[in-house]
């Protein structure tokens, strides 16, 4: 899912704003970033691990 979301997966340009910053941004607070959170929830819940923090 990393490799999809942060190498792969298309991000749509806006007028004004660079498309590197636009990605990184996803990348660490976005879309992306929420795509990853809920791969791994997904893969926690099927695997009976508890993600200690």
């Amino acid at each position: 899912m990393a490799e999809y979301t942060d190498h792969h997966r298309q991000t749509r340009a806006v007028q004004g704003r660079r498309m590197d910053a636009m990605r990184l941004e996803s990348i660490w607070m976005g879309k992306a970033a929420c795509m990853k959170r809920q791969a791994l929830t997904a893969i926690l819940g099927e695997s009976q691990l508890r993600l200690v923090a």
